[in-house]
C-alpha cells in the first residue's frame, strides 16, 4: 500500500469514527434534553405539592391556635382574678385600702 493510499484509508477510518462519535453525542444531547424536560415537569409538580402542603399546614396551625386559645384563656382569666384578690388582700393587710 502506498503512502497516499494509506492516508486515504486512515482519513476514511477517522471520518467513520468521528461520525460514530457525532451520533453518540447527538444521542446524549437528546437524552439530556429529555431529562431536562422531565426535571422541569417534576419541579413544577413538586411546587404544587409544596403549595398544597403549605395551605394544609396553615389550616392545621390555625385550628391548633384556636384550640390552644380556648384552653389557655380561662386559666389566664382566673390568674388575673386571683391576682386582683391578692392585691386587695395585700392592700387591706397594709392598710392602704379604705
Amino acid at each position: 500500500m502506498t503512502v497516499p493510499q494509506l492516508r486515504r484509508e486512515l482519513k476514511r477510518e477517522m471520518d467513520r469514527r468521528f461520525k460514530r462519535v457525532d451520533r453518540r453525542f447527538e444521542r446524549l444531547e437528546r437524552l439530556i434534553h429529555a431529562q431536562g424536560e422531565q426535571i422541569r415537569t417534576e419541579a413544577e409538580r413538586t411546587r404544587g405539592y409544596f403549595e398544597d402542603t403549605r395551605r394544609h399546614f396553615d389550616v392545621v396551625a390555625e385550628s391548633w391556635e384556636d384550640k390552644l386559645k380556648k384552653v389557655l384563656d380561662p386559666p389566664l382569666h382566673h390568674v388575673r382574678v386571683l391576682q386582683e384578690h391578692e392585691n386587695r388582700i395585700a392592700d387591706i393587710e397594709h392598710g392602704t385600702r379604705a
